[in-house]
């Protein structure tokens, strides 16, 4: 690809937007990339052209997602270079590509170092294929179940390793758009299930069991009144988990949910975020007779 000229737009999120219909296909993780473009979730949103865009980069405060035409050579450059510049690859966990055909290229852009990590996609909405999980089963004389709110979903986060907070961008947005359960125990949160990302039709669910706690059903517990709720408030509920994470698939099975997607993330190994590069992206402010827009340019020269 060039070295200089290429250029990127950084745009807002609207649900109405050219932008929002390249990942109207996408067949996992719609609660995530559907949230941003409703406005309840944060994100930053990159295309390739302001007012035509074929091909996007939807960037939350974890996954990001890439969707439409491979072949977009500013928008590839842009996350090859990580540019220090746009304040937001320090912060990068993986990429998700909607469509299979950009996973080869965006390995090949990062020489190798991006690799491929299998994910499993399953649903629940609810009707006559609910589990006995699913049908709030009793908790245990000495478990408690509470609802989420943001003082204990900041415990669940410091206390069993947890990240509502980086998923929602904070515990304010968590406790304004978010929900979840948590299993206590004394006064100690054993086992939480709460909300990734929540749009209109969908909530993308995460669920974590401290390990003293563990093989207590304390986690069968707090997914099944997640679910519940999501019934009853008729959205589809979404579970992702690694392919060979064997424990996380015989529970979203014990629960009544249906394997229904496969996708590809890729992360570097670690989970470390890219080597920024300095001075080899400038930002522009255009208006062009319409709305301001960001306007990403690769310079020539910069380095890492």
């Amino acid at each position: 690809m060039p070295d200089a000229g290429l250029l990127v737009y950084e745009v807002s999120a609207a649900p109405s937007g050219a932008a929002a219909a390249l990942f109207a296909g996408i067949a996992f993780d719609r609660a995530p990339v559907e949230a941003v473009f409703e406005g309840r979730q944060q994100g930053r949103l990159f295309v390739d052209h302001a007012a035509h865009p074929r091909a996007a980069l939807l960037c939350r405060t974890y996954d990001w997602y890439v969707a439409g035409d491979h072949r977009a050579a500013g928008l590839r450059r842009f996350i090859a270079d990580a540019p220090a510049e746009a304040g937001l690859f320090e912060t990068f966990y993986d990429l998700v590509p909607a469509q299979p055909s950009w996973v080869e290229e965006l390995v090949a852009d990062s020489g190798g170092r991006l690799t491929i990590i299998p994910r499993r996609g399953f649903t629940h909405g609810g009707g006559p294929e609910v589990a006995e999980g699913a049908a709030r089963p009793p908790a245990p004389g000495d478990v408690v179940v509470r609802t989420i709110d943001r003082d204990l979903a900041e415990r669940i986060d410091q206390e069993m390793g947890e990240h509502i907070g980086l998923f929602w961008g904070g515990y304010a947005s968590f406790a304004a758009g978010g929900f979840g359960y948590c299993a206590v125990v004394g006064e100690r949160p054993a086992s939480a299930a709460y909300a990734v990302s929540v749009s209109r039709r969908y909530a993308n669910i995460s669920v974590g069991t401290a390990e003293p706690f563990r093989r207590r059903g304390l986690a069968t517990l707090v997914c099944s009144r997640f679910v519940a709720r999501c019934i009853g408030e008729r959205r589809i509920v979404e579970w992702d988990a690694d392919g060979p994470n064997a424990a996380s698939i015989a529970l979203a099975r014990r629960l009544g949910f249906r394997e229904d997607a496969s996708f590809t993330e890729l992360g570097l190994p670690g989970r470390v975020p890219p080597v920024v590069s300095h001075g080899r992206w400038q930002r522009h402010v255009s208006r062009a007779g319409g709305p301001a827009v960001m306007v990403w340019r690769r310079e020539a020269g910069g380095c890492r």
